[in-house]
């Protein structure tokens, strides 16, 4: 069985909520800080015209926010921009649906 995965990333707004709608993909794998840029890298499977959304939360530090409303969410880590100046926490929840049936197919 040929699978087309690729590795793909997206560069994300610092803004606290947001969904971003990506076509193929499969899982989140991580955020990090490029160019003061935060960017969300995630598999992609190219055959695929399915769109699913990742809602994502971005806090900064001393950012006060509900615990219960963070439910299903993964915490992506602490990112800094601009030399350390600014500091982001990161959460993330793929909105799922076939998506853990098809995480089976990849070989990590």
């Amino acid at each position: 069985m040929n699978k087309n995965f690729v590795v793909h990333k997206e560069v994300i707004e610092v803004v606290d909520g947001q969904d971003v709608c990506i076509k193929g993909i499969i899982e989140v794998l991580s955020f990090a800080v490029q160019r003061n840029c935060i960017v969300m890298y995630f598999v992609r499977d190219l055959e695929s015209e399915k769109r699913q959304s990742v809602d994502i939360v971005i806090k900064g530090t001393g950012s006060v926010f509900d615990v219960g409303e963070m439910q299903g969410y993964r915490f992506m880590g602490t990112h800094l921009t601009f030399g350390g100046e600014l500091v982001w926490h990161v959460w993330a929840r793929l909105f799922e649906n076939e998506t853990k049936a098809r995480l089976g197919e990849l070989e990590m």
